[in-house]
């Protein structure tokens, strides 16, 4: 018997065997089964062509990211304006009030000598209602507080 790869006689052993070393058996499945040969541009263009894909998703996905985080600190800004509100501490807003754009109530209020410079949210809506003004003054001024709560650390 010979080897089927490089037709040397083989060396005794199992009556069955073809090649006389795993090294010409791998040998002569290559040469009986070439490999392909990869077209390597072809590939790298559709790698490349993926990668952008990929990095336009990423864009979109950080830009997204960014968008959420400025959400969550509007909305703890928010939550925290709204802890601020009931929070029984002094605060100065007869200054602000000054600053604002003038409606009715806020000249009404900056009118009473007796409005005090500091004092809780409570207090001051205990002036608004001894202006004996409309129901929407309680909720005017709840918006005022806000929105100085906002804008006043």
């Amino acid at each position: 018997m010979f080897c089927n790869y490089c037709e040397q006689e083989l060396p005794p052993g199992r009556r069955d065997r073809q090649y006389c070393s795993n090294a010409h058996r791998q040998a002569h499945h290559r040469q009986i089964h070439p490999v392909k040969p990869v077209k390597a541009e072809a590939r790298i263009a559709e790698l490349e062509e993926h990668l952008s894909r990929l990095q336009a998703l990423l864009a979109i996905e950080q830009a997204r990211n960014i968008e959420l985080e400025q959400q969550v600190l509007h909305l703890t800004t928010r939550l925290n304006v709204e802890d601020r509100v009931y929070d029984g501490k002094k605060r100065r807003i007869r200054g602000w009030l000054r600053k604002q754009p003038k409606t009715d109530l806020i000249a009404r209020l900056l009118a009473r000598e007796t409005l005090p410079q500091e004092a809780t949210m409570n207090t001051y809506e205990i002036y608004v209602r001894a202006l004996h003004g409309p129901e929407s003054d309680l909720q005017e001024f709840s918006d005022l507080w806000r929105r100085m709560l906002l804008t006043v650390p």
